[in-house]
């Protein structure tokens, strides 16, 4: 028999107030709505299960960009042993990465919604970083 986990239900108040308020305005930024519904949502999550599969992202992002800042591109496709396709290059790149990142935690972790979200930040980040370089970092 396994251990159960429950959680507090969230304020109803402070949801509506927050999240659904946020949908209502007729100004609606995505980011706005995504920041508000996850730091709403983030809470009621097991410990571990959305912490350890970033602190890994941001460890293998970081790795990377290390690896080619001290021995260039190729070798660091090399080392870390990504394929890449010629034409997609970033793409290929933060996907490869992402995949690494996935082997490295919790199998559940990928096919959850928090995963999903977790994975499209990362590639988008990642192939961000990628094609601007350091000009990434001033947006």
């Amino acid at each position: 028999m396994g251990t159960s986990h429950a959680t507090v239900a969230p304020n109803t108040k402070a949801w509506k107030g927050k999240v659904v308020g946020t949908l209502k305005s007729p100004v609606r930024n995505a980011g706005t709505v995504l920041d508000t519904a996850m730091a709403a949502a983030l809470p009621l999550v097991p410990t571990g299960f959305i912490s350890v599969p970033l602190a890994v992202a941001a460890y293998e992002g970081l790795r990377f960009a290390s690896l080619v800042q001290q021995n260039g591109i190729e070798n660091a496709l090399r080392e870390t042993s990504l394929e890449v396709a010629v034409k997609y290059v970033a793409p290929s790149i933060s996907t490869g990465l992402w995949n690494q990142v996935i082997e490295k935690v919790d199998p559940k972790f990928g096919v959850s919604i928090y995963g999903k979200v977790a994975e499209i930040a990362f590639k988008q980040t990642m192939n961000t970083v990628l094609t601007k370089g350091v000009r990434a970092m001033e947006e």
